[in-house]
């Protein structure tokens, strides 16, 4: 913990939790012309900019979403914004996106990317993910030549920043769990009026409920900057997978992980060896470093 805490330290890692985009009447200081690392408005939406070339700003944006900000580019870790009138608004409005420069997509369900395709249009980024993501966002309205296919093990390099990219797997509950928790979700917030079914319905539809993505089409992102630091973010974490252990030799130790779990009712399911299950936590082959 020593050393992870003074690179987090060197670094001048800004963490930024972002509940809401209403900046009026806020102090100047927290508002889009102030401290980066304070501002309540994401880079993407134009607020401040980070001057310094050897700090890292991560922004998180509500459920599996991130802004990454690093040298004067703008990244953002999913795309899943405007999330249907019974959710809190997530301060994002895609159509007001100014910079992005490029969207790296876990996997290919709604909740995940469904304003992938017009952040991009309006802003020329390129959107990276598994070859069932960029076939979706193409039919969503991404420009083909904007959209770059991974299927895990690829290098991709942008300036400052190299991305390993690794086929992780998306986990699989229970249909009959599934069914039981949305039963649950309706009793605590009351059924939904026709037009917020149709409003969520809408939003649904930008997205894929093929079965290709819980083994073909979730991949995990390992970030190394030029400075050293080493982030690793899993949008989904299902069974340990080959693509993933190989991520881990490479990286490890890395000083962040954001692990993204299924939402098991008994956390012991998350984490359970049993084959029943067979799903693992990540994480800890990160940190561990080589062996």
């Amino acid at each position: 913990m020593g050393r992870r805490f003074i690179v987090f330290r060197a670094h001048c890692l800004a963490i930024v939790a972002f509940f809401s985009g209403n900046t009026v009447g806020l102090p100047q200081s927290i508002g889009a012309g102030g401290d980066p690392c304070r501002s309540l408005v994401p880079a993407a939406m134009g607020g401040p900019m980070l001057r310094d070339n050897n700090r890292i700003m991560l922004r998180w944006l509500s459920t599996a979403n991130y802004e990454l900000v690093y040298r004067g580019q703008v990244f953002l870790l999913d795309a899943y914004f405007d999330q249907g009138p019974r959710s809190r608004p997530t301060g994002v409005i895609p159509d007001r996106v100014v910079k992005t420069d490029a969207i790296f997509i876990g996997h290919a369900h709604y909740d995940h990317m469904s304003d992938a395709a017009p952040i991009a249009q309006m802003t020329n980024a390129k959107v990276i993910g598994a070859p069932i993501t960029i076939d979706t966002a193409e039919k969503l309205g991404l420009p083909p030549a904007q959209g770059i296919t991974v299927t895990g093990g690829e290098t991709l390099q942008f300036p400052g920043v190299t991305v390993d990219a690794a086929l992780a797997q998306h986990p699989v509950l229970p249909r009959v769990v599934l069914e039981a928790l949305g039963k649950v979700y309706e009793l605590d917030a009351g059924p939904a009026t026709p037009a917020q079914d149709a409003a969520e319905a809408a939003i649904a539809a930008k997205g894929t409920f093929s079965p290709d993505v819980i083994t073909k089409g979730t991949i995990a992102y390992g970030f190394t900057f030029a400075t050293g630091f080493k982030l690793l973010w899993m949008d989904s974490a299902g069974p340990l997978t080959e693509g993933v252990r190989k991520l881990a030799a490479k990286l490890a130790p890395v000083d962040i992980a954001i692990v993204s779990f299924a939402g098991h009712p008994v956390a012991q399911m998350q984490s359970s060896s049993d084959p029943r299950n067979r799903e693992a936590v990540p994480a800890a082959h990160f940190f561990a470093g080589p062996s």
